[in-house]
Formats: structure tokens, sequence, C-alpha cells
């Protein structure tokens, strides 16, 4: 600082890094923090342990949360291309969910097409003149069974996996694809495992 001057001298210097704090004087700084405001884990119960990379990862994966892009992303964390940009956009829960559950709304009735047995209406159903062989959620029709046998299975979910299983195009397949969405994320936050909630849903 001895060296500006004037202030278009201090605004040619900050153009540049000579200005900027050297990274030990960044990493006192914070270790000053954590010990002033010792924040405790959530999840380990331990005092949280402040880094640079630390706030650089939670400023990205915010903005990714935001729906900012790549470039935004790039720009923020001064990076010189998106190449490393597009790993907070990826990783975060909120959009791979988001996904999921996009591409299957949009893969089940082309999926349900190719192996048969999407029915445009009952009427069109293999015992479309059957009560007794409709499926509902316990409040609207979803589809109709095929099959002229018993069956244990727990109607509807079961359903959705069975060959015999005949849905209609126009049943509210949507919204048994949120409840299923719902349940998973209720015993994920119960259990805290993803390997039960993925067996659960399915």
């Amino acid at each position: 600082m001895k060296n500006v001057g004037t202030l278009s001298e201090l605004r040619t210097q900050l153009k540049g890094d000579r200005l900027h704090a050297p990274s030990h004087f960044v990493k006192a700084a914070m270790d000053r923090v954590e010990k002033t405001i010792s924040v405790i884990s959530e999840r380990t119960g331990f005092p949280v342990h402040l880094n640079p990379t630390r706030f650089r990862y939670t400023l990205g994966t915010n903005l990714a949360r935001e729906g900012r892009g790549e470039f935004v992303i790039a720009e923020a964390l001064d990076h010189s291309d998106t190449q490393n940009a597009g790993v907070y956009v990826k990783n975060i829960p909120e959009i791979v969910e988001r996904i999921d559950k996009a591409v299957a709304m949009q893969l089940a009735p082309i999926a349900q097409a190719f192996q048969g047995v999407l029915i445009v209406s009952e009427s069109h159903a293999k015992r479309g003149n059957d009560p007794s062989s409709r499926i509902s959620n316990g409040v609207v029709g979803l589809g109709s069974c095929g099959s002229f046998g018993f069956c244990g299975a727990l109607a509807p979910i079961a359903c959705y996996t069975c060959n015999h299983f005949q849905p209609w195009l126009n049943g509210p397949h949507e919204a048994v694809l949120d409840g299923l969405i719902k349940e998973r994320d209720r015993v994920l936050e119960q259990t805290e495992d993803r390997k039960i909630a993925s067996v659960k849903r399915v």
C-alpha cells in the first residue's frame, strides 16, 4: 500500500494480484475465525474445520442449487474455463432427483408401449368388461389387470413391474411416482441409508 499514492494507482493495482493476501495469511485468518465461532457439525458432532476449499465448494454448490449455469459458477470461482464448474451442477442431489423424475415420466409410457401393454382406455383392456380387473390407487383407476389367475401382490405399486398390468394412457401415473419418491425420501431421512431407501422404492 505504500506504493499507492492516488486512487487511479489503487485501481490499477486492484486489477492484478499484487494486493491480494498470500495464502498463508488467508489460512491464518480462517484458523482465527474457526476458533472464535466454533461451529459444530450436525453430521459429526465435532467443530467444523474451515478451509478455502470448503468455502469454494459451498459457493459452487449453492450457485448450482439456485439454478446457475456453468459459466456463472466458473466466473464466481475465478476459473479460466468451465471444465471444472460442471462438477457442481452434476453432483447436487436436488438436480439428480429432478432428472430421475423427468426421465422416469418420459420413459415409462415408452417402455410400456414397447412391451405392448399400454392401452388407451379400460375398454381396450384384455378384461375390459370385468370390473374386478380394475387397478386403482384407492381413489381413481390406473389400469387393468390382464391376468385371469389369483394375485396376492400389493396393488397398485407391484402392478407397475408386472407384465399383466395394462396401464391406462390417461391414468394418474405421475401421482403414483410422486408417492414413491416421497416414501423413498421418508425412509432415507429415517434410516440415512440410501440402499434401504432404494430397495423400499422398488
